[in-house]
């Protein structure tokens, strides 16, 4: 789990891993929790990964003022990289 802002709204909001019912019910995603303000998160936003990531971080790691995630698989050990693509 982490913490940025994914829409550049200026507001936390939270990525996590999905290994739970409240996610989603197919594959294994990871979720972005939107901030809505006043302490509110919105419903899991949901990102798609080729296997079930045990951990996510994110971090601007292009340089370009916006969070980037990336993720550590368990299962056929490897990393992935999502880049922001807010405007």
């Amino acid at each position: 789990m982490d913490v940025a802002d994914f829409n550049v709204d200026g507001l936390p909001d939270v990525v996590a891993t999905c290994n739970f019912d409240g996610c989603l019910q197919t594959a294994q995603p990871m979720a972005v929790f939107v901030n809505q303000g006043a302490g509110v998160l919105a419903g899991p936003v949901n990102v798609y990964t080729p296997t079930s990531p045990v951990s996510v971080t994110a971090t601007d790691f292009t340089g370009d003022g916006r969070p980037d995630l990336v993720g550590l698989f368990s299962t056929n050990p490897g990393l992935f990289a999502l880049h922001s693509n807010v405007t």
